[in-house]
């Protein structure tokens, strides 16, 4: 995964804030780190709720959105929906761990 992203991010050099999502503690630890080193400003929640919060207080400055599918209480795609409604112009980009989530990621987007 992170090979992946570092991937990803040598071809999007925007200023903006990353805010990435992920109800597991480690993955988030590895993710913000992968970001911070390549140069990013990261905001972080370990929630959906928590994520929609953050994106509400700090939307002006967030220009993407990295967050895991499958958490508990909001999902990834709920909160999506939701942060979308305040900024419909927001890039948003989903991660999943387990395989059996595909399906899910394809009807989402």
């Amino acid at each position: 995964m992170a090979i992946e992203l570092q991937l990803f991010l040598m071809n999007w050099h925007a200023p903006e804030t990353i805010l990435v999502v992920d109800d597991d503690l480690g993955v988030l630890r590895l993710v913000v780190a992968t970001l911070q080193n390549a140069g990013y400003k990261i905001l972080e929640a370990f929630c959906g709720r928590e994520g929609l919060k953050r994106f509400s207080e700090h939307h002006a400055d967030i220009g993407l959105v990295l967050s895991d599918l499958s958490m508990p209480a909001m999902t990834g795609s709920e909160m999506v929906l939701h942060i979308l409604r305040i900024d419909p112009c927001v890039r948003v980009m989903f991660m999943t761990r387990t395989t059996g989530r595909t399906k899910t990621a394809a009807r989402v987007l």
